[in-house]
């Protein structure tokens, strides 16, 4: 296993002290992936196959569902910072991973949203720039009116894992 997903990590200080934080510079997507590509000689990536974390895709961004109902938002974060980190950890791969995200760009044409089309295609030239952060300039709205995610409640019936722990 090379990277967990972000929605739920058990990450040791020690861990973390070896590796760092999370680059904020990605802002959203990919972080925690290049996160764990670090942490991985480090300390070691594994998981807790019995562990149950729910996760609802795509409620904060609009990211979930077909890839015409995705927000642009998503759709642009999610290419620039594909790019972002292949050119950090495979530069060898990064012109067959432009060419390749760039064509599966069309994809969104296929759906019908030409919306999303012009979103990838910014986000694949953000990449190209080595653009990062937060892009305020262009989705000023998208990010103001993003719900803040709740704070889920955690009951220990909900536990799936033996052993499962939680401190507040």
């Amino acid at each position: 296993m090379d990277s967990p997903t972000g929605p739920s990590m058990y990450v040791t200080r020690t861990c973390i002290e070896r590796t760092g934080l999370m680059d904020e510079s990605f802002f959203l997507y990919w972080e925690e992936v290049d996160w764990a590509v670090r942490a991985k000689p480090a300390c070691g990536v594994g998981y807790a196959h019995k562990s149950v974390v729910p996760h609802v895709m795509g409620t904060t961004t609009g990211s979930a569902g077909s890839r015409a109902k995705r927000s642009a938002f998503s759709v642009y974060l999610g290419h620039r910072n594909q790019l972002r980190f292949v050119r950090r950890h495979y530069p060898r791969w990064y012109p067959w991973t432009v060419l390749v995200t760039l064509a599966r760009s069309g994809e969104y044409l296929v759906a019908g949203s030409t919306s999303n089309f012009v979103a990838a295609v910014r986000g694949v030239i953000a990449g190209l720039r080595g653009e990062t952060g937060r892009p305020d300039d262009l989705f000023p709205l998208q990010i103001a009116q993003s719900p803040v995610p709740q704070k889920p409640q955690w009951r220990p019936n909900d536990a799936q894992a033996e052993g499962a722990t939680h401190e507040s």
